[in-house]
This record gives C-alpha cells, sequence and structure tokens, in this order.
C-alpha cells in the first residue's frame, strides 16, 4: 500500500503518464535491493540511467541565482505615519496586537502623540511603528501599529514574511526601521536586529528565504539575532517567526499588507487613523 501511494495512485488520481510500468508509460524507474530498508541501486528517467552503485551519472547544470530583489533603498521618512490634519495633536488609530506564542493578532485602539504632523509610536505603551515594502519592484510602504514586541530601542527586520514575503519591519522610530530595512535591501534578503548598542544580520540571498551558508554557521546566527532581540525587550519565544506571519493576511485578526492594514474578520481594508483631535 506505502508504494502503491506514491506510485500508481498520485498517477492515476492526477492522469499522469507514469506510476506503473506498461507500454506508453514514461520510462521512469528505481530500483531497490529489497522490501525492507528500500536501498537504492539503480535510477532510470525517461529511459536513461542516471543513477547506479551509488554514483551520479549525470551532470547538472548550474542555475545562475537571480535576485528577486527590485526595491530602492528607503529614507527615515518614508516609515512616518503622517496625521491627515497636521495641526492635530493626537490621534485614535487602529493597532495590531499579538496573542503570544501564536500568529493570531487581535484589533484595539490606541491614542497617540501628533508631533509636527507625524503620529508618534509609544514605547512605553508598546505601540511600535510596523511597515511592509513591497520588494518586487512596486517599490511601495504601507506602515501601521503594532503591540507585543516590547522593543524599548531599536529595530527588527526580515524579508520572510508568509505569504508575499516583502520587507517587514518593526521598530520604535523611523530611522532604526529604514536603516533595518536597507540593510536586507544590500543582503538581497535577511533577517536585522539593531538597537542602540549592537546590529546583527543573516543574509538570505536566495530569493530573500534562504541562507547560502552552512547550517551550523545558520543556526548559531539565528540563536545571536534571538538574543538580541529579547535584550531589546522583546518577550515573545521566537520574534523573527511571529514577525514573518504579520502579513498573512487570511488569518485572523488584523494584518499589514503591502497594501495596507486589513481586517481578516471584515473582510476587508481599513483605515489606520479612526480619528484625530
Amino acid at each position: 500500500d506505502a508504494i502503491k501511494m506514491v506510485t500508481i495512485n498520485p498517477a492515476e488520481h492526477y492522469n499522469l503518464n507514469c506510476g506503473s510500468i506498461s507500454p506508453g508509460k514514461s520510462a521512469d524507474l528505481v530500483f531497490i535491493d529489497n522490501l525492507e530498508d528500500f536501498k537504492v541501486n539503480r535510477v532510470i528517467v525517461n529511459g536513461n540511467t542516471i543513477f547506479k552503485k551509488q554514483k551520479i551519472l549525470y551532470k547538472a547544470n548550474p542555475l545562475p541565482l537571480e535576485t528577486t530583489f527590485n526595491v530602492n533603498f528607503k529614507k527615515p521618512e518614508d516609515f512616518d505615519v503622517k496625521a491627515q490634519d497636521p495641526n492635530h495633536k493626537s490621534a485614535i488609530v487602529n493597532v495590531m496586537n499579538i496573542v503570544p506564542n501564536t500568529i493570531i493578532t487581535k484589533k484595539s485602539n490606541a491614542k497617540l502623540t501628533v508631533d509636527k504632523g507625524v503620529i508618534i509610536p509609544s514605547v512605553y505603551e508598546d505601540v511600535l511603528k510596523v511597515s511592509v515594502v513591497e520588494r518586487y519592484g512596486g517599490n511601495t510602504i504601507s506602515n501601521a501599529f503594532i503591540s507585543g514586541f516590547g522593543i524599548k530601542n531599536g529595530a527588527i527586520a526580515s524579508s520572510v514574511s508568509h505569504d508575499s514575503h516583502n520587507i517587514i519591519v518593526v521598530g520604535t522610530n523611523s530611522k532604526f526601521m529604514a536603516e533595518t530595512t536597507n540593510k536586507i535591501i544590500e543582503n538581497k534578503g535577511g533577517i536585522v536586529a539593531m538597537s542602540n548598542q549592537e546590529e546583527l544580520d543573516l543574509a538570505l540571498p536566495i530569493a530573500g528565504l534562504m541562507s547560502d551558508k552552512p547550517v551550523n554557521e545558520v543556526a548559531k546566527k539565528s540563536t545571536q539575532l534571538n538574543e538580541l532581540v529579547r535584550k531589546m525587550g522583546c518577550p515573545l519565544e521566537s520574534p523573527f517567526s511571529t514577525l514573518s506571519f504579520m502579513a498573512l493576511a487570511v488569518v485572523p485578526e488584523l494584518k499589514i499588507t503591502d497594501k495596507g492594514l486589513f481586517d481578516v474578520n471584515e473582510n476587508k481594508f481599513i483605515d489606520l487613523i479612526v480619528k484625530e483631535e
């Protein structure tokens, strides 16, 4: 049954020209020693032997690694949240509230100060800025506010951001957010943490999602990054994992995309600013 599940069953289900040894079928065959440990001793693909006696019998043509980054470097003012009326002194905004150890957020409101026409995050109340930077040529940025990361100074950013994998960044001010974003753009992908005292990054040059370094090196750097983010005040067990789901606009309740703030329960985009005073 196990063999049928990976051969004839899916072939018949998807109407593929393989899955069995019969006239007219593709000559894709795997030869094994026995039915217990399934040691492969020969592989035939399209009638050609490509593997025999533990040796690969073909040469794979290397594929060029083309960057998926088509985005300009950013300035701090790109991450400013502008008030609708620069003369107002405060604004009530919609906020994404992280539910710890989940990928869910709750929707709430916060009253924030307006200074010279810019809505200022409240580090004291753990209402930080969150932004999504489109990285495939659109060069758009959407800005919002988020609670739950607990960062006291600095920013964290990542190009691993389900499902579109744009750049997502959370920070205490626009300067830090621009610097972490630009580091990711410079590296053609990655994750970054930056505070007043330290800066760490892990480049992910393969589609902005994967490293080209040895696994031990990547694991060590990932641990160091998580430790730095905790030193910055973040209480989350896996801050970068949590960050990677904050733009996934199919998981309740409130998520940020490159097109704005999306209310999943209402299935519509909503305004960031509720009211100004």
